[in-house]
């Protein structure tokens, strides 16, 4: 059995070592370089393409301004219900933008104000502090484009709405 020289064995116990610190979750929370879309939803997809990547979500009538029709689906987003709507342009019928809707319109104790809050943390632990706040609302700025939304139309702790939006920006 050939032996490592001490250095050399030093050397890899360290590499190791370093290996598994960076490994044990501590990294840093970022957003990525570019959003791109959201799950399987790639911006600049035809709603064709969008059926074959989302084949539960169903072509619905939608009222978004700008907007020639929507796919939407069910889903859990960091643990919370909410309704995913892929919207297309009426420009070039493509992907434009995702929402994410929680609907706490039911008024049950604190169901508005808590999942806000769900949500709000799981985008800070995922994404770090927002690039942009205002009142009611954060936003994620990628480097290469797109953007992460957070608004909350809460009317008070228990009743009201607030939707995560993934779209395509300009870089900076």
């Amino acid at each position: 059995m050939t032996r490592l020289p001490r250095t050399a064995a030093t050397t890899l116990v360290l590499w190791c070592l370093l290996t598994v610190a960076a490994r044990d979750g501590s990294a840093q929370p970022r957003i990525p370089d570019k959003i791109s879309g959201y799950g399987a939803y790639r911006f600049g997809m035809t709603i064709a393409e969008a059926r074959r990547a989302e084949p539960s979500a169903a072509e619905i009538k939608c009222d978004y301004v700008g907007t020639a029709s929507c796919l939407e689906q069910q889903s859990v987003f960091f643990g919370e219900q909410a309704r995913v709507t892929a919207l297309f342009a009426d420009t070039d019928k493509r992907l434009n933008k995702v929402n994410i809707t929680f609907d706490r319109l039911q008024g049950t104790e604190g169901a508005c104000g808590k999942g806000v809050k769900t949500i709000l943390d799981a985008l800070f632990r995922r994404f770090g502090e927002p690039t942009k706040s205002e009142p009611r609302r954060a936003f994620w700025y990628a480097t290469e484009g797109g953007e992460i939304h957070l608004m909350n139309m809460c009317i008070d702790d228990d009743l009201g709405l607030f939707v995560v939006s993934y779209s395509p920006s300009a870089s900076f």
